[in-house]
């Protein structure tokens, strides 16, 4: 897999813990792919949210962003202008 192709992020075992033991995680870019590729993704999307301590809307948002690409972040953006947390 190349590194073009990830995003690299340092997370918490426990993010609402200052001192919680750290490790890096790596995730693809979504652009597009079948169910299964997609809920991959979604599943480590899940631990670089939890990991990052994203409890909010706004966080949960921006992060989601940051690993779309392609169609799948048009997409993303179009639902985005309907969507978007009012936080």
């Amino acid at each position: 897999m190349s590194a073009d192709k990830l995003l690299k992020f340092k997370l918490k075992n426990n993010p609402s813990e200052s001192n919680s033991p750290e490790f890096e995680f790596s995730i693809r870019y979504f652009k597009e792919g079948d169910v299964e590729t997609f809920l991959t993704w979604r599943t480590n999307l899940e631990t670089v949210l939890r990991g990052m301590n994203a409890n909010t809307a706004s966080k949960m948002f921006s992060l989601t962003k940051q690993m779309l690409r392609g169609d799948a972040l048009a997409a993303y953006n179009q639902a985005e202008a309907t969507y978007a947390p009012t936080e």
